[in-house]
């Protein structure tokens, strides 16, 4: 089963510095297994569409774009479908891709307890004006047609970075008004387009980390991270962390790793491997009795997982 909305209508304005006064709208969401909103900023030659769910079902949206329409979709929470050249084609959750619309409706699909994305759209002439020259495949991508169906900048979603994040998050959490909103987030729409495409692209490589509002969770979080690694030797369950944080189960895993971009089993890991590196690097305790203190019963595992860890032995340390 799944829901179908129509989003709101998209429009563009072409000139990149012009008198054309602000204006945002917000729609919200409220059907029977989806509920959410839509908020949308139009600038001067862009517009930003910032979108979130909260779903029960799957979530269909249909948009009508002008012809010549790029979009930039960072998908924040979730996951965001479309299909492209007939196949289905997923941004997941830490992912971005850039888009070369059709001029035909075009449809996404939502899935996830929580959809949170954030889009930048433009015509060709808006990304010639800020990249130029300076990027022959994009120069060679805005010379594609989309028929049809959407084109693809990238074969492969690229992943955020800690750059592209904060560029992110000023977006979605300006506290300006009126005029000064505006330029504000012309001003970071450019900057997010020359991290892009001009300054070292090859950043986009990096680690999955995904943009995130500050949230009051994230104090509750920390006090969790502070108990793992006060108590790096014992085997402590999600259960038990979920009733030391007050929260569920569900949440806590959540809320953990949007805060610190992966699993509480792999950062625990990860912990683990640390203090056990420093400690087997000061050379005052034996391999058995770190192996202990950092939470393995057996040295045996300890050397099997120091190894996958780092990709060496731990007596090999120096």
């Amino acid at each position: 089963m799944s829901v179908t909305a129509k989003l709101l209508p998209i429009p563009l304005r072409a000139p990149i510095y012009s008198n054309s006064p602000f204006s945002s709208q917000s729609k919200a969401i409220d059907l029977k297994g989806v509920n959410g909103s839509t908020l949308l900023h139009e600038l001067n030659g862009c517009t930003i569409l910032e979108t979130q769910y909260h779903l029960q079902t799957a979530f269909n949206t249909v948009s009508n774009h002008d012809d010549g329409l790029v979009r930039i979709h960072f998908q924040l929470l979730g996951s965001c479908a479309q299909e492209i050249a007939k196949t289905p084609s997923v941004i997941d959750q830490g992912y971005f891709n850039m888009l070369r619309m059709p001029k035909s409706a075009t449809g996404l699909n939502y899935q996830g307890s929580i959809c949170h994305s954030l889009e930048v759209l433009f015509h060709e002439e808006f990304l010639k004006t800020v990249v130029g020259n300076l990027n022959s495949r994009l120069t060679d991508f805005l010379k594609l047609k989309s028929n049809k169906e959407p084109i693809a900048f990238w074969q492969n979603n690229q992943p955020l970075d800690e750059k592209s994040c904060t560029l992110i998050n000023e977006i979605k959490t300006c506290t300006l008004d009126g005029v000064l909103k505006k330029s504000f987030l012309e001003t970071k729409v450019i900057e997010l387009i020359e991290l892009l495409f001009i300054k070292k692209p090859q950043c986009i490589s990096l680690g999955v980390i995904p943009a995130r509002p500050p949230q009051i969770e994230d104090t509750v979080i920390h006090k969790v991270h502070t108990y793992l690694y006060k108590n790096l030797n014992k085997n402590i369950t999600i259960p038990q962390l979920a009733q030391f944080a007050g929260i569920n189960t569900s949440k806590l895993k959540q809320d953990y790793k949007q805060v610190y971009g992966c699993t509480i089993f792999k950062h625990l890991t990860a912990m683990r491997m640390n203090e056990a590196h420093d400690l087997l690097k000061a050379k005052e305790l034996t391999i058995a009795h770190i192996s202990q203190m950092v939470g393995y019963k057996n040295p045996q595992h300890f050397t099997v997982a120091f190894k996958k860890y780092y990709g060496y032995l731990p007596r090999e340390v120096v």
